[in-house]
């Protein structure tokens, strides 16, 4: 099996395992698996599906208006919209840089 086939896989179980356990809405992002060898642009594979999920998610973010969010699956950089979302809606009391207190 591919590790692309594995997300797939890997997507369906977790839903039917946390669905049983959460009263939050789950939200999945659209995605394309096809049969044959995934198309490479500027060096990324799949970079147009990428685009498209990572496109979505803002929407998706918006449509739900969570006040938490879970990310599975993928790599780094599905954390990134959802950080930047939460980000917006709390803003500097959790999104700050540090500061020195006077003490040192």
């Amino acid at each position: 099996m591919s590790a692309r086939r594995g997300y797939t896989v890997g997507t369906k179980v977790l839903e039917a395992v946390l669905s049983t356990h959460m009263t939050a809405p789950i939200a999945t992002l659209p995605f394309t698996m096809s049969n044959g060898r995934p198309k490479e642009r500027d060096g990324v594979e799949s970079n147009t599906v990428v685009l498209k999920q990572l496109a979505s998610a803002p929407e998706t973010i918006r449509d739900h208006a969570p006040a938490r969010i879970t990310t599975l699956g993928g790599e780094c950089a599905v954390s990134v919209t959802p950080f930047a979302g939460l980000a917006r809606r709390y803003g500097d009391r959790y999104f700050s840089r540090p500061t020195r207190s006077a003490a040192g």
